[in-house]
This record gives structure tokens, sequence and C-alpha cells, in this order.
């Protein structure tokens, strides 16, 4: 593969200097002919001009220039000299001239034809060219799979596959590191005061690391959120660069005013389990941020899959931060934001890690194979690595973000509340629309946080027998989080966990989530609640007995409560249930538990304030 700049487009500028008329063009071409055809073409449309100066550069052919009866040296050349600077090949530019009446000088024809031929440049923008080596190859249908796994470990493309007597397989494979050509462009358009940078589709292999500077625009082929479907190849990056160096330079850095928008990066090199025993090829890596954000930066359309932490809006002050319709799969992070942020909106960042495992173009997915033990599937490997592991959303001193329609899966905490490490500050907020889908747990208080969170209309679905909690407060943590309008479920799953700030539930809807729990230091308040028991899932009354610290005898009167029949503590049962421990406190107010009552349980000294509960008989259930 090769790779060279050009013209993105046609451009076209005009100014006056001292009464003449400068009219700049630009055009990208592909041979002399057709740099001379337009050429004339220009000559022909202001034929009523004083001069028609025109340059022109073929890759691999002539350079060209005429200073059409300007003095020699201050048309032609400066012109020429705009595309060597820029690295711009396969262009063709047309300066005209409508002479005013005033002489400007060597000096100042210089001046006016340089200026001419890069303001047009700058209007038709810079794209990088990029250019494949493509092959046939043949191979077994058993071999097939393996083949395509070998081309994308290459960084390569499977342009097609033709399923005949054997499996005829077509490949593009990118032969050189894209890092300094692409940088060029970003420089090039930083240069001219902002621009677009444009990739067309295909594989670049950025082995370094990538700057977009104030006022450019990093873009590729996708105008939606999208996860890179074989029919739909797009704009990739395949990232190489800082592995095992998370406090390396991120892939993409961003200046205040930048923006990336619209292409795929994958990171070839990444594993999916943290376990001993397992090569290279397995194990998870840490990567610098895939993108770091800044003041007035904008992250659209983009997809990150298996990248360490997708985007870094926490090393710099976000302020008007905008993130839309991100998708993707990370091994640590989807998002961290502090620094005092403060206004943006985030909307749509979903990350789902079947977004790398159903992708047979991503090298070394975790699509189901077995792994180099020869006994356990990939898939499995990531799926307890995530569990333990990944964040959603990791957040300190943020105000005034809108977050709109966020989701992960499989991952072990959703949102993650913490004091800032560079302000010390919290996160101040409203959240619409926030959810996760077989997570460990939803909302982490840690401790130091005096976060103030309120979500409203959420869904949480819990990873079975993963033991999480919707929102859990630890020891320390200061702050309060606030669900209205919400809902979450799974049998096995628990409620809340409550060991320090206060937890609303307001309007609260918990299908089977059997325990709400709050301890010392916390507050408690379930309002207006709705609780659904699950008969079919139950569980031991000596397990939650041990579990909830509560007397045999009182899980009898539960049960009696319950009218399941249960006469000794090996019997099972499951009721909705608040604990409130010694020194805990809070309210249960509104509440209504469908089947069964809602057993409020009060250690000595638990401050719980009871009004209006009630019991509702749904049928058919």
């Amino acid at each position: 593969m090769t790779e060279y700049c050009v013209p993105t487009a046609a451009g076209e500028v005009s100014f006056t200097e001292k009464r003449s008329e400068f009219l700049g063009h630009v055009r990208p071409v592909e041979s002399e002919e057709e740099a001379r055809a337009f050429v004339a073409e220009m000559k022909k449309k202001y034929y009523d001009a004083r001069h028609n100066c025109w340059c022109y550069i073929i890759k691999d052919g002539p350079e060209r220039y005429s200073d059409d009866g300007e003095p020699q040296g201050t048309a032609g050349i400066p012109m020429l000299e705009v595309f060597r600077r820029e690295g711009v090949c396969n262009v063709v530019c047309v300066v005209t001239r409508y002479f005013g009446g005033i002489l400007l000088g060597a000096g100042g024809l210089l001046r006016a034809y340089t200026k001419s031929a890069k303001d047009a440049l700058d209007a038709a923008s810079i794209s990088v060219v990029r250019r494949w080596v493509e092959t046939a190859l043949d191979c077994s249908y058993a071999a097939a799979e393996k083949l395509k796994q070998e081309i994308t470990a290459f960084g390569g493309i499977v342009a097609g596959l033709d399923y005949g007597a054997a499996v005829g397989a077509v490949d593009r494979l990118p032969d050189q590191d894209s890092t300094g050509a692409i940088q060029n462009a970003l420089n090039a358009a930083g240069a001219a005061g902002g621009g677009t940078v444009y990739l067309p589709a295909g594989v670049y292999r950025v082995n370094g690391a990538l700057t977009v500077p104030t006022g450019v625009e990093l873009r590729g082929t996708f105008e939606s959120a999208h996860y890179g479907n074989s029919t739909e190849r797009g704009t990739q990056i395949f990232a190489y660069g800082n592995k095992d160096n998370a406090n390396g330079a991120p892939l993409i850095t961003l200046a205040e005013g930048a923006g990336v928008k619209g292409f795929s990066v994958a990171y070839p090199e990444q594993g999916y389990t943290d376990k001993e025993g397992y090569n290279d090829n397995e194990t998870v890596h840490a990567y610098p941020p895939t993108v770091r954000a800044n003041k007035n930066t904008w992250i659209q359309n983009m997809t990150m899959i298996a990248t360490y932490t997708a985007i870094d809006a926490m090393t710099n002050r976000c302020d008007n931060i905008v993130i839309t319709d991100v998708t993707g799969a990370a091994m640590y992070a989807t998002l961290e934001m502090g620094h005092g942020t403060d206004g943006g909106y985030v909307q749509n960042l979903h990350f789902n890690y079947s977004g790398w495992v159903q992708q047979w173009r991503y090298p070394n997915r975790p699509g189901g194979d077995i792994s180099s033990d020869g006994v356990t599937s990939t898939n499995d490997l990531m799926e307890d690595y995530t569990t333990r592991v990944v964040k959603g959303l990791i957040l300190g001193d943020v105000k005034n973000v809108n977050f709109f329609s966020c989701f992960n899966i499989i991952v072990a905490e959703q949102i993650v509340l913490k004091s800032d490490p560079y302000t010390g500050g919290d996160f101040d907020g409203v959240m619409w629309g926030v959810a996760f889908d077989a997570a460990t747990n939803g909302v982490v208080g840690t401790a130091g946080s005096k976060a103030n969170l309120a979500i409203v209309s959420s869904m949480g679905v819990f990873k079975e027998q993963q033991g999480g909690y919707n929102v859990k407060t630890l020891p320390g943590f200061e702050g309060r989080v606030s669900l209205y309008n919400a809902d979450a479920w799974d049998a096995r799953s628990n409620l809340v966990y409550v060991e320090g700030g206060t937890v609303n539930l307001v309007q609260y809807f918990s299908w089977c989530a059997y325990e709400a729990e709050c301890f010392e230091g916390g507050t408690l308040n379930i309002l207006g609640t709705t609780f659904v028991s699950n008969n079919d899932s139950k569980m031991s009354v000596k397990n939650a007995a041990d579990k909830w610290h509560i007397p045999v005898s009182d899980f009898l009167k539960i049960n009696w409560i319950a009218n399941q029949g249960a006469s000794s503590e090996t019997d099972q049962i499951q009721i909705p249930a608040a604990i409130y421990h010694k020194g805990a406190k809070g309210k249960v107010v509104g509440t209504i538990s469908c089947k069964q009552n809602l057993y409020i349980f009060q250690e000595d000294g638990a401050k719980v304030e009871t009004k209006f509960l009630g019991t509702q008989f749904v049928p058919g259930e």
C-alpha cells in the first residue's frame, strides 16, 4: 500500500488586492492531460483577464507551471511551492488576475499568487489516498474462516469470497504505517486555520499517535453510529501504538475546538482475559485512551473496538463537549469525565462487547472459539473479565452535562461516582435513559465523593447469579443518588446496598429484586415504589438469614406473611424486603408489593418512617 495527499474536491476563492481581482481555482486530477484540459478551460472562461497563471503536480509524473506574462518567478513558481510544501499531488491550480491599474511589484505579486493558491487548496481540503495491494487466494472450505482471520490480523480487508469448488478470497492489505501521512494532513489543515481531513474508506495502520489541531476535524465515511458490519466497511484505523503503556500518548488527542467523526478504531493486538496461562494475543493489554477530549471538542459517529479506555474527558477540562452516536467494546472504561467540565452533552453512547465478538473482520475477536487452554471458550473468558473489571461511565467533577440514552452491557459497573483527582469536586447532574444489561452493579458511589446524581427513566438488568446491586454506595460516600421512574429486574439480583450517603428510589419498579439494604451512615428512601415478587426463584431461609443477619425465627414470621407454608430453616422463600441495620435512616412511603407484602426489617437503632404500605394482587401472576 502507498499513500499520498490530494485535494478532496474542487476549491475556489477570490480576493482583491489594490484593485486587481484574483480568482484562484484548484482541482484534483489523475493525469497531465486532465490538468492541461482544466488550464485550457479556465483560459477560455476568463479570456478577458490580463493573466491566467497556472501550475500542476502529477504523482510519479511532471511538475509544470506558467507565469502567463507576469514577471518571471512571481506567479507560477510561488503557486507550485504551495503544493510542494503541503505534500499534495495530482492537483492543478489556475489563478486568474483582472488588472486594476495599480502595479503590485514583484513582492506584491508573489504574495498575491501564493495566497490565491493556498486559499483555494484550503477550500478544497486535503485527503489521504491509500493504494492497496490486491491478491486472490484459494483455500478449502475448512480453512476459509482461518484465512479471513489471518488477513484481518495483518490489517487487511477481505473484499469478497467466491464459494465454488474451493473458497476464493480477494484481500487488500496495508503495507505501511499511516501515522505520518495523516498527521501531516492534520498539521496542514491546522496551519491553514482549520478544515477537514477526510479519510476515504479503507484500513489505515497507525503505529503512533495523532493530534487534531484547533479548528480541524478528522473525518471518515460513516454518517451515523455503526459497528463496521461486513456490508459497510467504511473508514477504519487499526491502532498498534503504546501497547501496555496506558500513560502513553492517546491514539487521538483533540486540541481545543477540534473533533473526530465517522470512522472505526480497532486494536488488533488486544486480548480478552486477565487470567494467567494464556498467550499474549489473549491477554488484555492496557492502552492509552482512544480519544482524549478537550474544551469545545466533538466525538461523533464513531466505533471503538477492543479499546482499553474509549474516551478520556478527565485529563483535560472539557467544557461544551459533544459526544454522540459512539459505539464499541471497551476493556477498562467507556468514558472518564471530570476536571471541572461544565456544559455539553453525551448522547447514544452504547458499548456492547458483541460489537467485537460478532465481527469477524476484527483481529483476535473472542468469537466463541476455544482458547489456548484447549477447554475454555474465548467468549466466556471475555465475559468473565468484563463483569469483574469494565466500567461504563467514571465521573468526577462534572456540571451541566446532559446524558441521554447511554447503555452498557456485561460490565462490572455502569456508573462510578468518584472525587475528582484533579479538582477534588464531584458530579452534579441529571441523566435520562441511562441503562445497563447483564451487569454486576449499576451505580457505585465511592468514598470521598459528594456527587449528586439523578437518573430518570433508566433500566437495569443484572447478570444472573452475579450478586450485584442497582445502586451501591460504599462507606465514606457523602453524596446522593436518586432514581426516578426507573426499573430493574432479575430474580437473583439485589436492589440497593447503602453504606454511605443517600439513595432515593422514587416511583421505582423492581422486578424480583429481593433486597434493599441500608447500613449506619446511609439513608435509603423508598417512595411510591412497586415491588414484584417472583415465586419461581427462591433462596433458602438459612442462607438468607446468614446474609441479612436476621434470626431464623423472624424468617419463619416472614414466611407466614408470605403464606408459603415453610416450617423450617431448610424451606425456601423469596419476598421483597427492605433491611435497615443499626444506625441506618430512611423512609418507606406509598409503596406497593405485588403478590406479597413488602417486609421491612429494622434493627434496634435504625430510624425508618413507614407510611401507606400496601399489597396489590396482579391477575395472571
